[in-house]
């Protein structure tokens, strides 16, 4: 029979798949492990952060640069590392500057990540469950 931890453990991994020009392209992220009323928290901050528009008649008119700033902010709040490469080949770490970069250039980017994110946490409560 499996053994639950009461205490899952702090971090998890989860394989991220992106389209690119040369195919698909898999990222590895090591995501935070949050519990439920963390993950609540965080998320409704996050919530409440999103860019908002200014233009009354254009409520999807927003400032993308802003967008890409709240979006850094979610990367960087669940995950501790990647294994992203530059152009030269060497690893990047994974930092406000990058993480902003690789947002603004894969465009589905966050929502693979945030779904990935929230699939990697039922998982992970699940995998507890392993012995």
């Amino acid at each position: 029979m499996a053994k639950l931890k009461l205490d899952p453990n702090p971090t998890f991994a989860r394989k991220v798949t992106f389209k690119s020009d040369e195919g698909d392209a898999d990222v590895l992220f090591k995501f935070r492990h949050k519990t439920r009323i963390e993950f609540s928290e965080f998320w409704e901050l996050h919530r409440k952060a999103r860019p908002v528009s200014v233009d009354d008649e254009n409520p999807d008119n927003l400032d993308i640069r802003a967008v890409l700033e709240w979006q850094t902010d979610f990367l960087l709040g669940i995950a501790e590392s990647w294994d992203v490469v530059g152009d030269d080949g060497a690893p990047v770490a994974l930092d406000r500057d990058s993480a902003f970069r690789f947002l603004n250039n894969i465009h589905d980017a966050y929502g693979a990540i945030a779904q990935a994110y929230g699939e990697g946490l039922q998982r992970a409560k699940l995998g507890n469950l392993k012995g």
